[in-house]
């Protein structure tokens, strides 16, 4: 894969996790949606949520549920 097809595909990912974040994060709870967390110390503030680094993508806050269905080989939860 060249570097610049890896690199569209990375942004794909980024797109298509931008627009799942309010579908997948919804609940009653007045508790803040994880995908909204933008540092580490945020996201870790809240048991619900998981920050997720990557070496591809930037690293993310995710819902625990989510973080579980990422992709190990791009995420580490």
């Amino acid at each position: 894969m060249s570097a610049s097809s890896s690199s569209f595909s990375s942004l794909v990912i980024i797109f298509i996790l931008v627009l799942l974040c309010p579908l997948l994060s919804s609940s009653s709870e007045p508790e803040p949606k994880c995908c909204k967390m933008r540092t580490r110390s945020q996201c870790s503030g809240f048991p619900r949520c998981r920050w997720c680094r990557s070496e591809a993508l930037d690293d993310l806050c995710f819902s625990k549920a989510e973080a579980l269905r990422l992709p190990s080989q791009v995420f580490r939860c």
